[in-house]
């Protein structure tokens, strides 16, 4: 059973969403950039597969280091 497009973007979504929680929790730069490359990796493919169907999708920008969060 292959999903819609609409339903990839809903999987894609979550996905972005979990990588956003880990960035502001995460301190060790080799971990935070090994999420970031997998956030990028994701949002490459949710703005591909909305174009593929023109669907709008945006996502906003990664969560600043959790050590400027409350400057």
């Amino acid at each position: 059973m292959s999903l819609t497009p609409k339903q990839q973007l809903d999987y894609i979504s979550a996905e972005l969403k979990r990588c956003d929680e880990y960035l502001t929790t995460l301190w060790h730069e080799d971990s935070r950039r090994e999420v970031k490359g997998r956030r990028k990796a994701v949002l490459d493919l949710g703005h591909k597969i909305a174009a593929d169907s023109s669907i709008s999708f945006e996502w906003p920008d990664e969560p600043c280091h959790p050590r400027l969060a409350k400057l």
